[in-house]
């Protein structure tokens, strides 16, 4: 019996207990009502309306499936602006509020752009909640950012619960409920609306009852050492997201406001047949629902009209001022008849107060003020008072913007009267903590537009606003990083100041190169339009590349394509445009010199690479496209050939694959019509494929001009070389072997077609390529034959092995030659390799093959025909085709021919030299980098010097000095003209004899000199040989010599030593 007594007790006390947590349940579910009633009528009475239905249809969040495996990764600590990027949610469904309350996840984090709709969101949570037979927590929380800020004293979870948000209707109550919210806290939903301290790390684990700091105490719940299994839901600007530690959220939602369909249904709710007033530019700003409304305030207090709508969020915001006022002064029964603009300047002191308190609130983060009153004041219409429950004995109030963009707004104003906190405020802003800062440079640019001038003339002088300069500086500032954050904020704010050459500066800094590679909103797409149509004869390069299309965004941006060069666009993106075109909803011509596609992933099914393919394809069709760049995508041959059905010209470039792959289909269809579309498309370039000749010769019957070709990556052979012939005014040939030059030049020397010379040599940019072979007598024999019917050949012929027969059998044609290269014949400033195997040790040694890399010995072979000829048209020939310049070093690089490390001229070399030169009668260069000379030799080379530009080595130079000296004037004049009285014998040991021969060559020559002896072990015995001819130096250098004796130097300034 007692055991039955004392279940009997137990049992009543627990349904006590489950009625007082019910009876408290109830009790939040009314809070909950009252916080969304008020909100509600703010809204009635702001917009002066009895009832206002709020079912209007809204979709506020898409989510990032990918949450969970994203927080676990390091990507999350990249930087701030590679960390947002990164996980812009992708889901293709958008999420509505009730998955918020089903989610198992315990920390939401909502993000949304200022007015966006997070409070919305989070009223909609609770509106939900509230209904009884919904399954969800049973304790639901709502702490704004307002009334966590306005406590300042220690207090403990349960007075935060229940002091600070709603008690219970019995006090004796307060332990029992407390206690079930503690034991059973995955029964609770706690929403934080506005979050943007620090980060605050925490090392202690609190009790529930201690008492401490509001900061630790909501980090505390947040990190789930208080109600470890509540649902949390944080709310904050993108700005602040950096306050939120990762390792505390689950699960990341984004609020993107207002969609299409829910701007049309809640201007039909709100209007009441005056929807179809709205502009479409200021439909798409609409998007955000702060904006939305005040649009609708707008309107139904004619403030707003079809031919006066705002354009800008600055201009909506400066009449949603007019009319808060206006709708004050109606209340005011002293001055309710008077004109608003004079009740504005009357009321100019208390604004600008206002305009004050907001400023410094926002440097202090603030939003509650204490010292703010709410009586009659035109300051009243702005604010809303705020009431923190405190304890039961005492109550403070405080007062709040209706909104924080209100405040920045208000902050604008009191920057505008103080323009010398531009700067500061500007750099500010620039940094993470303070980035909040930026809302009030947006609307202080829109201040400064032409057309809002007319809206503050009664608070600022119009000459006032006039001599405020800060676009130049905010693009300086805001450009200078090249964040995309950055730059959209400076599109930002130009779009606001409505100011056309502030744009056009803008896209100069930035090369007229705009990189968006975000989620834009409207606002945005919009402000970026603006920027872009501002520009008077430039093109903007408009790089798309992961810009996440809508209907609207798309429809904003293409207003603006007509000043676009070239554009990077998405898959998404083209079908939306397709889209548009189809409806026949985008009308406006666009021309666009290129397009690129940027796929993020290869198309691997085939139905979705066609489908974009025949987007582009509907595009092309509707658009002046010049150039369509894939060539960073791999898409496959046949969901390609749909875009060269296109009438107009349009040039594709493709990938290796792509390219490949279509050129196979188009051979495969056997469409002639076809095959010429497709060689026109890729602008006849199929140097990147590796066709066969089946292939090659199928397309070459089609094209309509020279098709490029790599034979090296074709797969041509000698007997398909017959049928390559009448097709040679069709090709551009590149790389073709020095065989396969050969046989086609005989080839074409047996038909006796001279027309086929100058087709090939037109295929072959007029050049012969015969290096490195062999070529027998008849191949020499039809070379002459096929040089004597052309004219301006370049014959390459480095490493190639000729007759010393055959080689004066070609000196008759030389003159048909435009250019002989005995060197490697590439472009400059590239280095080629080879690699040579040492078969003893098994090593592989790489060498470097620059251009110079020469042939010495095939030179001197023809110089040594010529020599024998003695025919001057040969020798002028000859040189013509060497442009000029006898090059006889290999100094540049190494020649891997049969020649040793050094090379020697012997006299009969040394004769064959001057005679060419000589015969030819013609200026020209000779160089002897790295060559030795024999003496006799070297004495034949005086007898040319007169004509010849000379660049040697140090060791000949002196030896052409001493056998100057003692011979008569005549070489000391030839080695004169020879060098351009320029002589650098710097880091040469130089004797005295040397030195006696140079003053012997610099007196008895012309003209005045430049000598470089530098670091030559020169003494003062050594300067005494060199005195007679100082007269004629203008300049010496002597650096790091032993010359003691400087005072002949010291007092004249052509000298340095």
């Amino acid at each position: 019996m007692e055991l039955e007594v004392k279940y009997t007790d137990n049992h009543f006390s627990w349904n006590q207990e489950a009625r007082a947590c019910q009876v408290y349940q109830n009790k939040l579910r009314s809070e909950a009502k009252r916080i969304i009633d008020e909100e509600k009528g703010k809204i009635t009475s702001f917009l002066q309306k009895e009832e206002k239905p709020s079912d209007f249809k809204y979709i506020p969040v898409v989510l990032d499936t990918d949450d969970s495996e994203f927080y676990k990764s390091t990507k999350y600590k990249k930087a701030r602006h590679k960390k947002i990027k990164a996980y812009i949610p992708c889901a293709e469904r958008k999420l509505v509020i009730e998955d918020l309350l089903q989610s198992q996840e315990k920390n939401i984090l909502l993000v949304g752009k200022p007015g966006i709709g997070k409070t919305t969101a989070a009223h909609q949570l609770m509106n939900l909640w509230i209904d009884t037979t919904y399954q969800g927590p049973k304790y639901m929380f709502y702490f704004s950012e307002e009334t966590l800020d306005c406590i300042s004293t220690p207090l403990s979870l349960k007075s935060l619960l229940f002091d600070f948000y709603c008690h219970p209707e019995n006090p004796t109550d307060k332990d029992e409920v407390f206690d079930d919210i503690v034991q059973n806290s995955e029964d609770v939903f706690i929403i934080l609306d506005g979050f943007s301290k620090p980060k605050f790390k925490s090392h202690i684990n609190p009790s529930c009852t201690a008492d401490l700091n509001i900061s630790l105490l909501i980090y505390s719940i947040v990190e789930k050492k208080l109600l470890p299994d509540a649902k949390v839901l944080i709310a904050c600007r993108p700005d602040t997201e950096h306050c939120v530690q990762a390792k505390w959220i689950n699960y990341r939602v984004e609020v993107l406001g207002f969609s299409k369909e829910s701007i049309a249904d809640y201007f039909k709710t709100m209007l009441a047949g005056k929807e179809n007033a709205i502009s479409p530019d200021l439909f798409s700003l609409c998007h955000v629902p702060m904006y939305a409304s005040i649009v609708a305030c707008c309107i139904l207090a004619g403030y707003s009209k079809s031919d006066s709508q705002s354009k800008t969020v600055t201009e909506m915001y400066l009449h949603i001022f007019r009319y808060s006022i206006d709708k004050h002064k109606e209340k005011d029964k002293v001055h309710h008849s008077e004109d608003l603009d004079k009740y504005i300047k009357d009321n100019r002191r208390e604004l600008m107060s206002l305009a004050k308190t907001a400023f410094d609130g926002m440097l202090k983060k603030e939003e509650n003020f204490a010292d703010l009153s709410l009586d009659d004041s035109v300051q009243h219409c702005f604010l809303r008072s705020t009431s923190l429950p405190g304890t039961e004995t005492t109550k403070k109030k405080y007062s709040a913007f209706l909104h924080n963009t209100m405040q920045e707004f208000f902050a604008a104003l009191w920057l505008l009267e103080n323009p010398s906190e531009i700067n500061d405020i500007i750099q500010r802003g620039r940094t993470p903590d303070e980035s909040h800062l930026r809302c009030m440079l947006s609307f202080f640019c829109g201040f400064l537009a032409k057309n809002n001038s007319k809206f503050l003339k009664n608070l600022f002088p119009e000459s006032h606003i006039n001599s405020i300069s800060i676009l130049p500086e905010l693009i300086k500032t805001f450009v200078k990083d090249r964040e995309e954050a950055d730059i959209l904020f400076a599109c930002k704010c130009l779009y606001e100041a409505q100011s056309p050459d502030a744009c056009l500066q803008f896209l100069k800094e930035r090369d007229f190169n705009l990189y968006l590679n975000s989620q834009l909103d409207p606002y945005q797409c919009c402000a970026v339009a603006y920027v872009i149509k501002q520009v008077q004869g430039e093109k903007v390069h408009l790089n798309l590349q992961n810009f996440i299309a809508s209907d609207t965004k798309c429809k904003l941006l293409l207003g603006c394509m007509e000043n676009i060069d070239s554009s990077r666009i998405n898959e998404m993106l083209t079908k939306k445009v397709a889209r548009l075109l189809m409806s026949r909803r985008q009308k406006m011509p666009v021309t666009v010199e290129e397009i690129t596609l940027d796929l993020s992933s290869t198309l691997r099914k085939p139905r979705r690479a066609s489908v974009l393919m025949s987007n582009l394809a509907f595009i092309l069709r509707h658009w002046t496209v010049s150039c369509l760049d894939l060539s960073a995508c791999t898409i496959e041959g046949h969901s390609l050939v749909v875009l060269l059905c296109q009438q107009k010209h349009v040039t594709i470039k493709l990938s290796k694959e792509s390219l490949q792959q279509l050129a196979l289909a188009v051979h495969e269809a056997q469409e002639d019509t076809l095959a010429a579309s497709f060689l026109e498309k890729v602008d006849h370039d199929l140097t990147s494929c590796n066709l066969t000749w089946e292939v090659l010769h199928f397309l070459l019957q089609q094209a309509r001009q020279r098709v490029k070709v790599d034979w090296r990556k074709s797969k041509l052979q000698e007997n398909n070389i017959k049928e390559l012939i009448p097709l040679l005014h069709r090709i551009h040939t590149l790389r073709l072997s020095a065989a396969f030059c050969k046989r086609i030049v005989q080839e074409i020397v047996q038909r006796g077609d001279h027309e086929l010379i100058f087709s090939f040599l037109e295929a072959t940019d007029n050049c012969l390529n015969l290096n490195s072979s062999v070529l027998s007598f008849t191949d020499c024999e039809a070379l002459r034959h096929f040089i004597a019917h052309s004219n301006n050949v370049r014959l390459d012929i480095h490493w190639t092995s000729i007759s010393e027969d055959d080689i004066e059998k070609l000196l008759p044609v030389v003159g048909k030659l435009a250019q002989i290269w005995f060197v490697l014949c590439f472009s400059r400033n590239i280095t080629f390799a080879c690699n040579f195997k040492d078969v003893n040790h098994n090593k592989v040694f790489f060498i470097p093959l620059s251009m110079n890399s020469l042939d010495r010995h095939m030179l001197l072979r023809f110089l040594h025909a010529i020599t024998r000829s003695g025919d001057p048209w040969a020798a002028r020939s000859f040189l013509k085709a060497m442009q000029c310049k006898l090059n006889l070093s290999s100094s540049d690089a190494i020649d891997v021919t049969e020649e040793e490390s050094s090379f020697c001229l012997n006299l009969e070399d040394c004769k064959a030299i001057s005679t060419t030169l000589l015969l030819s009668d013609c200026e020209s260069e000779l160089i002897l980098d790295d060559c030795e000379i024999q003496d006799d030799g070297l004495e034949w080379l005086f007898n040319v010097f007169q004509n010849v530009k000379l660049r040697t080595n140090k060791m000949i130079l002196q030896r052409l000095l001493i056998l100057t000296y003692g011979n008569d004037r005549s070489r000391g004049l030839s080695l004169s003209a020879a060098t351009r009285n320029e002589i650098d014998l710097s880091n040469t040991p130089l004797n005295e004899d040397t030195c006696r021969a140079l003053a012997h060559v610099v007196h008895s020559s012309e003209g005045v000199w430049e000598l470089d002896l530098s670091n030559c072990g020169l003494s003062d015995q050594s300067i005494k040989q060199l005195q007679i001819c100082l007269h004629r130096v203008q300049v010496l250098e002597l650096f790091n010599n032993e010359i003691k004796n400087m005072q002949i130097f010291q007092t004249d300034s052509r000298y340095e030593i």
